[in-house]
This record gives C-alpha cells, sequence and structure tokens, in this order.
C-alpha cells in the first residue's frame, strides 16, 4: 500500500492536521489576510506595498470556495503542503531519502511552517517558488553532468539529455519569475545562483551556455506588466519598499538591538533545538567552506551564506523575522544532513520539542480564549478576534441606518478596519478609506474614493475608539453627526470599542470655467 511508505504517511499526516486546523479554527481573517483579500476583488499586475500574486492566489481560491476564511486561507495549507513534497524530493535528490524525512521533519515542526501554512501572507507563495526554484536549478545543471556544456550547442548530447536539461532550465526560469511575483525577496534567487555559479568549479562551464541567461530573461520577462504598472504609479512599490532598508539612528547600541531582537525571535520562528542547529551547520559550513561536496556548497550559497548576512544587516537596520524564511530551506537540509551523522540524539531531541510546540500552537487558539490574559496585548491572537462580530454589528447598523440607498457609502479607518469590514459585513460592500493625508499609505489610497464623486452622499464612518478624527478629515465632510458607541468582545473580558458617525457631503457647485471645461 502507499501509505507503507513513511514520507507518504507522514506528509499524509501532516496535511490532515493542517486541514483539519484550518477547517475547525475559530479565528477570524488577519488584517492583512482580508486587505489582500480585498485586493483579490480589483485584480491588477501590481499593488501598493506588493507584487501581486497573493492578491491573484487568493482570488483562485474565492472563486472556488466563496469569499470565506475558507476560500482565503485554503491556499496557504495546499502551497505549504506541496512546499515540503518539494522538500522531500529535492534532499531525496541531493541526499538521500532518510536526509530528507529529517529535512520533512525539521521544517514542518516549526511555528513557521505551522503559522505559514494557515494565515495566507505573501510568504507561502515565495517559500512554495524558493523551494521549486532550488530544486529545478540543481536539476538544470545535473540533468546531464557533460551534455549542457558549451559543446551542447553544436549538437554534441543526446536529445533525451538536451530535452531535460531545457525542461528544467525553463521550469527554473518560470518559477523564478512567480516568485518575483510573490514578493522583493525573490530577487535573491538569481543573485546566489550567479555566485555559486561563478565560484564552483565543477558548475561553472553552464556559464559559457545560454541556458542560465535564457532562465533569467524568462523570469523578468514574467516581471514586465508589474514594472509597467510601477512606472505608471510613480514607482509607489519600489518606494514603499525603500522604508524597509532605513538605518537605525542610534548607532551601535540601536545594532545591537536590532540584532537580538532579530535573533531571539528566530528561536520561536524556528522552534529552539532547530535554530541552534541551523547555527552550528551555518559555522560550520563557514569552517570548513573550502572542503564542502557541491551539494553542500549548493545548500551553503542558498541557505546559510544569505542567512549569515541578514544577520550581519540586522546591526544595521531592523529585520522583520520572516525576511530570512526562503533562506532556512537550504540551511534546513544541510543541518538535517550533518546533524544525522554528527548530532543524531540533538536532531530526534529538535523534532520532538518541534512537534510539542506545533501541538500547543494548534491548540492554543481553542483554549486560550479562556486564560485571563485573553484579549490584552500579551494574547496572540487578538488581532485574530471580533472582525467577524464587528462586521455583523455594523451591518445591522448601517442598513438601520438606510444603506444603502440613503447612506451611500461605508468609510472607515485605519486600513485594517476598512479590510476587515468589507470582508465581514453582510454582503461584503466596498468599504472607503477616511483619508487623514494627501500621502498614499495603502492600496486604498490608490482607488477610488466618495470624494471624487460631484454628487452629495451620505456615509456610515466607523471610527475605532482609540483613533482620533484630524483636522483634514473633518475637512473632507460638510457635516458630521456621532449616532452610535458599540463594544465588541475581543478576548475574555475585553471589548474594542467603535464610534459610528453619519458623515454629509453636499453637492459640489461647478463654477462656470469649470463647466466650459
Amino acid at each position: 500500500m502507499v501509505f507503507r511508505q513513511p514520507i507518504v504517511l507522514l506528509i499524509f499526516i501532516i496535511a490532515c492536521i493542517r486541514f483539519g486546523f484550518l477547517f475547525a479554527s475559530p479565528l477570524d481573517l488577519s488584517p492583512d489576510e482580508a486587505y489582500y483579500w480585498d485586493w483579490s476583488r480589483q485584480l491588477a499586475f501590481g499593488y501598493y506595498s506588493k507584487p501581486p500574486m497573493i492578491a491573484w492566489i487568493i482570488k483562485i481560491g474565492t472563486t472556488l470556495f466563496g469569499n470565506t476564511t475558507i476560500g482565503v486561507r485554503l491556499p496557504a495549507a495546499i502551497l505549504g503542503t506541496l512546499s515540503l513534497i518539494i522538500v522531500y524530493l529535492f534532499t531525496k535528490e541531493i541526499k538521500d531519502k532518510n536526509t530528507a524525512l529529517w529535512a520533512i521533519g525539521l521544517t514542518a515542526f516549526s511555528v513557521a511552517s505551522s503559522v505559514g501554512s494557515y494565515i495566507m501572507t505573501i510568504d507561502s507563495p515565495l517559500l512554495f517558488f524558493w523551494t521549486l526554484s532550488m530544486f529545478s536549478f540543481w536539476k538544470a545543471i545535473n540533468s546531464s553532468r557533460d551534455s549542457v556544456t558549451a559543446s551542447s550547442l553544436k549538437g554534441n548530447y543526446q536529445s533525451h539529455d538536451w530535452y531535460s536539461a531545457a525542461f528544467w532550465w525553463i521550469l527554473t526560469g518560470i518559477s523564478t519569475g512567480l516568485g518575483l511575483l510573490s514578493k522583493q525577496t525573490m530577487i535573491a534567487f538569481p543573485a546566489l545562483i550567479f555566485l555559486f555559479l561563478v565560484y564552483e568549479k565543477g558548475a561553472r562551464k553552464h556559464l559559457l551556455t545560454p541556458w542560465p541567461y535564457f532562465a533569467f530573461a524568462i523570469s523578468i520577462s514574467m516581471l514586465i506588466p508589474t514594472l509597467i504598472w510601477n512606472m505608471n504609479h510613480d514607482w509607489i512599490t519600489l518606494i514603499h519598499t525603500k522604508h524597509h532598508f532605513e538605518p537605525n539612528k542610534n548607532g551601535l547600541i540601536g545594532g545591537l538591538k536590532t540584532f537580538f531582537e532579530l535573533f531571539i525571535s528566530l528561536f520561536g520562528f524556528l522552534t529552539p533545538l532547530t535554530f541552534c542547529l541551523i547555527l552550528w551547520s551555518m559555522f560550520r559550513g563557514i569552517k570548513r567552506f573550502f572542503l564542502l561536496s557541491q551539494e553542500d556548497r549548493y545548500l551553503f550559497f542558498l541557505g546559510s551564506l544569505p542567512l549569515l548576512m541578514i544577520f550581519l544587516l540586522s546591526f544595521h537596520q531592523r529585520i522583520n523575522t520572516n525576511w530570512p524564511a526562503p533562506f532556512f530551506v537550504g540551511a534546513t537540509i544541510l543541518c538535517a544532513a550533518w546533524a544525522k551523522e554528527n548530532a543524531k540524539r540533538l536532531l530526534n531531541s529538535a523534532i520532538l520539542l518541534g512537534i510539542v510546540i506545533t501541538t500547543i500552537v494548534y491548540a492554543s487558539p481553542f483554549f486560550f480564549s479562556k486564560l485571563p490574559i485573553a484579549g490584552t496585548k500579551l494574547d496572540p491572537f487578538v488581532r485574530l478576534r471580533g472582525w467577524s462580530e464587528l462586521g455583523a454589528v455594523v451591518g445591522k447598523i448601517a442598513a438601520e441606518s438606510g444603506y444603502p440607498e440613503d447612506i451611500k457609502y461605508i468609510i472607515s479607518y485605519p486600513r485594517q478596519t476598512v479590510s476587515e469590514l468589507a470582508f465581514y459585513m453582510p454582503g461584503q460592500p466596498r468599504v472607503y478609506m477616511f483619508k487623514a493625508s494627501k500621502k498614499i499609505k495603502s492600496q486604498y489610497d490608490l482607488w477610488d474614493t466618495p470624494w471624487d464623486s460631484d454628487s452629495g452622499w451620505k456615509a456610515l464612518i466607523v471610527k475605532p475608539e482609540n483613533k482620533k478624527i484630524k483636522f483634514s478629515q473633518l475637512n473632507l465632510l460638510d457635516a458630521i453627526h456621532p449616532l452610535k458607541h458599540i463594544e465588541i468582545p475581543v478576548g475574555g473580558s475585553h471589548k474594542k470599542g467603535y464610534w459610528i458617525f453619519i458623515g454629509e457631503r453636499h453637492k459640489k457647485v461647478r463654477t462656470p470655467q469649470e463647466e466650459l471645461r
């Protein structure tokens, strides 16, 4: 039977746990998930802060399974499971079946993998395409060790070898392009494999063929529509991305702070023992770099090396915990291979601890709401509760106030509340941002607004209790009337308050000069 194969049984069990949790989870969409879902309702080649892949994938999920939490999140579980399968195939190809099982265990049983296969973020497609690109590139340069050389251009090779190499090079280009459409981090992949090809004597011959350049051309050509979109929007995505690289302002003290913030957070991100094993393999790789095999050096270039660079960069600026996520694919496989031979007891302990922590992660949403800290800042799930209740309450108030006949628009801020209302209000209406300045700070600032209309209108305005209405916002309205104060439970006895207003905008009177135009 197929389930007698350990890897099939293991991935089947992991998939059942992930899909079972997905369907049973009591947690609402995170603000970012709802935000990306709102993007998917207006498909484009680019968006304010991210490439378009996240919106495209969510659109596929909601088309198949409806505009529900399952429709939004199911792609994350599917991509996470497919990534594990590719990790296994790649590790088996580059090492052996036994190492592949250990690599799957270290990868699957971590907080990062558990959360990443549940919450639909840009990291889900990024990790899938990064892993696929690592696998396909390795297959491309090893599909025939002697055929894909400069002489292959003259036809001195078997046709099977040529077609095999062509398939894997083309797949590498396509997968890298799809990764670039998922997250900006993917740009590191072609840079790292170029460094590997330049350094690795046994692989350097591929630089004399057109295949690496052809694969790169494929990936870049897939990005052209997104680049054109950015060009037409004043390069807004690049400008937003640039803010992530602002340096520390406190010199050495600030650098040490941001380094330790990243370092400590990764203990939880990967589980403590797994992170220690990865650090051990990274320093072991540095120490024995010139003695590494081609396989180990490839994993080092795609995993340990960029991870080391991230650590050094963290002295310069703050690094989000998920930024180095794709680099842990190669680093984890490398540490699994070495630990299997040199630290098997620690490897066993790392996976057992990972299973325990993963079990706690999946179980905690069901009992955490009963704890005294539920609903406080110490509650890790507080941002995932209360949104469906808020949507239902605001929807009822809107209907009682005459929406959509008398009340024409629903307006709110900040963007987190805007996107959650759009998803959870009955009928999932378009919800608009109540802008506070002329600066573009989210995708909502790029779309049309009620203020573009010349006709008069009324709107229901939803304001979080802890947010102030600025004068710049008041100036957008001709009148504003308090309607109601509501409180939404977010865990335990804690509630989050909102004020509901009716805002009015009078019909714009056009001057004779405007009429002539």
